[in-house]
């Protein structure tokens, strides 16, 4: 069982380039994987619409256009990337976003329209995207530059309306419920370095089976103002990963570890992590960006070994979102999870005596301090609750994660 990675983008973006290179590295490592196209031209019908319209050789009717894209997919769907992914990795070339996204720019189709339909055909959405972010002017003069005519829907103005689109459905809509990753490339004319980077992203789906990283088909993943709080997908990985090798971020936590150690133990643990969404229904959440898509730290709730019965809060994020108001949001939302959805009595939180930033975000969350902890290592750490009466009591509460 393998999985789905599409390539998402505005024509000229770079993704032909980006999936040569991401199929090149692949293969060298002896990496069983399969390209996939954006149609399936499976059936007569629906290729004779698409063409049409893409060309302008007639202007179909947009609900046949739409029908016909759907349709498409869906072959694709049952008839390749259903089979294929039972033997491999699977690499597309764009996927059922892009046909929303473009059918709404072009065709005033609403984007959520597509998605739906498909959706209640029992299409599959990628495991992950990989959205190549570029300035639509630049798009636009890439695609001058390749020669030969451009299409209709590849002027400067088209192309600024798809990514509007694309903003919209892939990092407001998507995001919390699969991983989406934006990619800017600096690599675009070095395949080498090129490939390297994105080997970085997907490396961890390749030591991964599926179905230790999948969720259990239940949507776990919450809303604050400005983040996406999910459940660990292979590609926060390297995230946390980061962290744990920062001197900076772990100096009162426990020793640093180094990245690849760090990211091996990170890959073991995720079906730990998966059995404990399944069976307490909380566990550390990727604290992501949605307008990028990637991981900044990680924030939730696990059982505290110290005190059987009570369930700690935990949050820690990369140290250039220090500053910003992130982690008492995500700890807020966090906490909303624990009182307002699961019903718990009570969450509890520790803190190295000397870590005075851990200190003032517990204050701005409202934990009270009830006193000290002896924690591992000889260490004795400042110990906090939070009642849920506490918790509904305070008007501020729950509303970072609405």
């Amino acid at each position: 069982m393998g999985y789905y990675i599409a390539f998402e983008g505005v024509d000229g973006a770079g993704k032909s380039t980006g999936i040569r290179a991401a199929l090149a590295a692949f293969r060298e490592r002896g990496v069983q994987v399969f390209g996939v196209g954006q149609h399936s031209w499976l059936d007569i019908e629906s290729t004779r619409v698409i063409i049409d319209a893409r060309e302008q050789r007639r202007t179909p009717d947009v609900a046949d256009i739409a029908d016909a894209y759907i349709r498409d997919r869906a072959l694709q769907n049952g008839e390749l990337l259903t089979p294929l992914l039972e033997e491999a990795h699977v690499v597309g070339d764009r996927s059922i976003y892009s046909d929303a996204v473009y059918q709404e720019a072009i065709y005033g189709i609403p984007a959520e329209q597509i998605l739906k339909a498909y959706h209640d055909l029992g299409g599959r959405c990628p495991d992950l995207v990989v959205f190549f972010s570029i300035d639509p002017g630049e798009a636009a003069v890439r695609i001058e530059q390749r020669g030969g005519l451009a299409r209709h829907y590849e002027t400067k103005y088209t192309l600024d309306q798809i990514t509007t689109v694309y903003e919209r459905v892939l990092f407001d809509e998507q995001a919390a419920r699969q991983p989406v990753y934006r990619y800017t490339s600096r690599y675009a004319n070095d395949p080498t370095r090129l490939s390297a980077e994105l080997m970085e992203l997907l490396d961890p789906y390749l030591s991964m089976p599926p179905h230790e990283a999948a969720p259990d088909g239940l949507d776990r993943s919450l809303r604050t103002d400005r983040l996406v709080l999910r459940p660990f997908q292979p590609c926060d990985l390297a995230c946390v990963a980061r962290l744990r090798a920062d001197v900076s971020v772990v100096r009162y936590m426990g020793t640093s570890v180094p990245y690849q150690e760090s990211l091996a133990r990170l890959r073991a643990d995720m079906a730990r992590y998966r059995a404990a969404w399944e069976t307490d229904g909380f566990e550390l959440w990727a604290v992501v960006l949605p307008e990028t898509g990637c991981a900044i730290g990680y924030c939730g709730l696990r059982r505290f070994d110290r005190l059987p019965g009570e369930v700690e809060l935990v949050c820690a994020l990369e140290p250039d979102y220090w500053g910003r108001g992130f982690g008492p949001e995500a700890c807020s939302g966090a906490l909303a999870h624990a009182f307002e959805n699961l019903g718990l009595a009570r969450v509890v939180a520790t803190s190295h005596p000397e870590n005075v930033r851990s200190h003032g975000l517990i204050a701005k969350i409202n934990l009270c301090d009830s006193g000290q902890i002896a924690a591992t290592g000889g260490v004795t750490k400042n110990y906090y609750t939070i009642e849920a009466s506490d918790w509904a009591a305070e008007p501020s509460g729950s509303d970072a994660a609405r």
